[in-house]
């Protein structure tokens, strides 16, 4: 949690807080002391761009989202179908693993599909540019790609900005197997579409 988090009461509905994170607290804590600095930065740009697309439909900007931390994995060498598995299960039920791949992906339905698929290819548009989604994850995982220890904070960090898109968690169950049932199509894991 972060320092606002710990205040008293609900914040007044529709506002916002503004605020230094302290070093040593989430979501900076999640990097390493000498990667603070950049984290911060990278957080921070991050944070404007999902600002300013407060006007537009929050749904489409999380797909434009999870796409481009999608193009960013490959980027990254990081084993797309493994990341979406590991953020997919720090979201579902207990037990939900009890069923296939092909049987969770049959729950996205054709129209969210429909939907996520045309929005895919769509760039991330920021006020200061394209910003380099790759390098934020790149941060966030410590600097090595592909090792899953680094998992939690890529999770972390998507799932803060699905959260300063407006996106509540249980559109972000869809769009998260969709991506995870898209990468592994790769691998022969996805279902016949």
């Amino acid at each position: 949690m972060c320092e606002v988090d710990r205040h008293k009461g609900v914040g007044t509905n529709n506002t916002y807080a503004i605020f230094a994170h302290p070093p040593n607290s989430f979501p900076l804590s999640l990097v390493s002391a000498e990667r603070r600095d950049r984290f911060g930065g990278e957080l921070d740009r991050v944070s404007r761009w999902a600002l300013s697309s407060l006007h537009r439909n929050p749904s489409s900007n999380a797909v434009q989202w999870i796409a481009g931390v999608d193009r960013a994995l490959d980027r990254l060498g990081i084993d797309k179908a493994t990341y979406w598995a590991y953020h997919f299960a720090s979201l579902a039920a207990p037990g939900t693993f009890l069923q296939t791949p092909k049987e969770l992906a049959a729950t996205v339905s054709p129209a969210n599909r429909s939907l996520f698929d045309m929005l895919w290819t769509n760039r991330i548009e920021s006020p200061d540019g394209e910003f380099d989604v790759a390098r934020l994850l790149h941060t966030a995982a410590g600097g090595a790609s592909g090792a899953s220890r680094n998992f939690h904070s890529m999770r972390e960090v998507n799932h803060c900005v699905l959260n300063q898109l407006g996106l509540p968690c249980r559109l972000e169950i869809p769009l998260v197997l969709y991506a995870w049932c898209r990468a592994a199509k790769h691998v022969g894991v996805s279902p016949d579409r």
